[in-house]
Protein backbone atom coordinates (compact mmCIF):
# COMPACT_ATOMS: atom_id res chain seq x y z
CA UNK A 1 0.00 0.00 0.00
CA UNK A 2 2.86 2.43 0.78
CA UNK A 3 4.81 1.55 -2.35
CA UNK A 4 2.74 3.78 -4.73
CA UNK A 5 3.34 6.82 -2.50
CA UNK A 6 7.07 6.27 -2.63
CA UNK A 7 6.97 6.22 -6.43
CA UNK A 8 4.81 9.36 -6.51
CA UNK A 9 7.27 11.17 -4.22
CA UNK A 10 10.21 9.95 -6.31
CA UNK A 11 8.61 11.16 -9.54
CA UNK A 12 7.72 14.51 -7.93
CA UNK A 13 11.28 14.88 -6.63
CA UNK A 14 12.77 14.13 -10.05
CA UNK A 15 10.32 16.60 -11.62
CA UNK A 16 11.34 19.36 -9.24
CA UNK A 17 15.02 18.64 -9.84
CA UNK A 18 14.55 18.82 -13.62
CA UNK A 19 12.57 22.07 -13.25
CA UNK A 20 15.29 23.72 -11.16
CA UNK A 21 18.09 22.42 -13.39
CA UNK A 22 16.42 23.88 -16.51
CA UNK A 23 16.03 27.18 -14.64
CA UNK A 24 19.70 27.10 -13.70
CA UNK A 25 20.75 26.48 -17.32
CA UNK A 26 18.55 29.34 -18.54
CA UNK A 27 19.98 31.71 -15.91
CA UNK A 28 23.52 30.65 -16.83
CA UNK A 29 22.86 31.23 -20.55
CA UNK A 30 21.40 34.67 -19.83
CA UNK A 31 24.37 35.56 -17.61
CA UNK A 32 26.79 34.56 -20.37
CA UNK A 33 24.84 36.67 -22.88
CA UNK A 34 25.04 39.68 -20.57
CA UNK A 35 28.83 39.45 -20.50
CA UNK A 36 29.15 40.44 -24.16
CA UNK A 37 28.16 43.72 -25.79
CA UNK A 38 26.18 42.02 -28.54
CA UNK A 39 24.52 39.71 -26.03
CA UNK A 40 23.29 42.69 -24.01
CA UNK A 41 22.15 44.37 -27.21
CA UNK A 42 20.24 41.27 -28.28
CA UNK A 43 18.46 41.05 -24.93
CA UNK A 44 17.60 44.74 -25.28
CA UNK A 45 16.30 44.37 -28.86
CA UNK A 46 14.41 41.10 -28.44
CA UNK A 47 11.18 42.64 -27.05
CA UNK A 48 11.11 45.11 -29.98
CA UNK A 49 10.65 42.32 -32.56
CA UNK A 50 12.62 44.17 -35.23
CA UNK A 51 12.12 43.50 -38.93
CA UNK A 52 15.26 43.07 -41.11
CA UNK A 53 15.55 46.78 -42.00
CA UNK A 54 15.07 47.84 -38.38
CA UNK A 55 17.62 45.25 -37.29
CA UNK A 56 20.11 46.68 -39.80
CA UNK A 57 19.60 50.23 -38.46
CA UNK A 58 19.88 48.91 -34.87
CA UNK A 59 23.16 47.13 -35.66
CA UNK A 60 24.51 50.27 -37.35
CA UNK A 61 23.59 52.35 -34.30
CA UNK A 62 25.42 49.91 -32.02
CA UNK A 63 28.49 49.69 -34.25
CA UNK A 64 28.76 53.45 -34.71
CA UNK A 65 28.26 54.10 -30.99
CA UNK A 66 30.93 51.53 -30.09
CA UNK A 67 33.35 53.07 -32.60
CA UNK A 68 32.74 56.56 -31.20
CA UNK A 69 33.11 55.29 -27.62
CA UNK A 70 36.49 53.76 -28.54
CA UNK A 71 37.62 57.01 -30.16
CA UNK A 72 36.65 59.00 -27.07
CA UNK A 73 38.39 56.51 -24.79
CA UNK A 74 41.57 56.70 -26.88
CA UNK A 75 41.48 60.50 -27.04
CA UNK A 76 40.98 60.77 -23.26
CA UNK A 77 43.77 58.37 -22.32
CA UNK A 78 46.51 61.05 -22.07
CA UNK A 79 44.21 63.18 -19.88
CA UNK A 80 43.42 60.21 -17.66
CA UNK A 81 47.13 59.42 -17.28
CA UNK A 82 47.90 63.04 -16.37
CA UNK A 83 45.09 63.02 -13.81
CA UNK A 84 46.19 59.73 -12.25
CA UNK A 85 49.85 60.78 -12.12
CA UNK A 86 48.85 64.00 -10.39
CA UNK A 87 46.54 62.14 -8.01
CA UNK A 88 49.38 59.78 -7.03
CA UNK A 89 51.61 62.66 -5.92
CA UNK A 90 51.97 63.31 -2.19
CA UNK A 91 50.66 66.86 -2.70
CA UNK A 92 48.46 66.79 -5.84
CA UNK A 93 47.76 70.09 -7.55
CA UNK A 94 44.08 70.79 -6.99
CA UNK A 95 43.85 72.84 -10.19
CA UNK A 96 45.01 69.86 -12.31
CA UNK A 97 42.49 67.59 -10.57
CA UNK A 98 39.61 70.02 -11.02
CA UNK A 99 40.56 70.75 -14.64
CA UNK A 100 40.24 67.04 -15.34
CA UNK A 101 36.86 66.91 -13.59
CA UNK A 102 35.62 69.92 -15.58
CA UNK A 103 36.42 68.43 -18.99
CA UNK A 104 33.48 67.45 -21.11
CA UNK A 105 35.16 64.98 -23.43
CA UNK A 106 31.98 62.91 -23.58
CA UNK A 107 29.87 65.70 -25.14
CA UNK A 108 30.75 64.69 -28.70
CA UNK A 109 30.00 61.04 -27.90
CA UNK A 110 26.63 61.94 -26.38
CA UNK A 111 25.72 64.06 -29.41
CA UNK A 112 26.62 61.20 -31.75
CA UNK A 113 24.60 58.77 -29.65
CA UNK A 114 21.56 61.06 -29.64
CA UNK A 115 21.65 61.33 -33.43
CA UNK A 116 22.06 57.56 -33.81
CA UNK A 117 19.09 56.97 -31.51
CA UNK A 118 17.04 59.48 -33.50
CA UNK A 119 17.79 57.58 -36.71
CA UNK A 120 16.87 54.28 -35.08
CA UNK A 121 13.63 55.66 -33.63
CA UNK A 122 12.67 56.91 -37.10
CA UNK A 123 12.34 53.33 -38.39
CA UNK A 124 10.39 51.98 -35.42
CA UNK A 125 6.63 51.56 -35.23
CA UNK A 126 4.84 53.46 -32.42
CA UNK A 127 4.55 50.35 -30.21
CA UNK A 128 8.24 49.57 -30.72
CA UNK A 129 9.13 53.15 -29.80
CA UNK A 130 7.20 52.81 -26.55
CA UNK A 131 8.97 49.54 -25.72
CA UNK A 132 12.37 51.03 -26.61
CA UNK A 133 11.78 54.07 -24.38
CA UNK A 134 10.49 51.81 -21.58
CA UNK A 135 13.65 49.66 -21.78
CA UNK A 136 15.88 52.74 -21.67
CA UNK A 137 14.00 54.12 -18.66
CA UNK A 138 14.16 50.76 -16.89
CA UNK A 139 17.92 50.62 -17.45
CA UNK A 140 18.37 54.25 -16.33
CA UNK A 141 16.35 53.65 -13.17
CA UNK A 142 18.23 50.48 -12.28
CA UNK A 143 21.61 52.21 -12.74
CA UNK A 144 20.53 55.39 -10.99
Amino acid sequence: MKLPWIWILLVASVGFNVFFYVGYLNAKRTALELQSFHGRAELFAKPLQLDPHQRQVFEKMLTDAARKRAQVREARLPQVKTFLNELAKPQPDQKVLLDYADQDAMRDYRRTTVLLMRDFMAVLKPQQKQKFIAEILKKAESNG
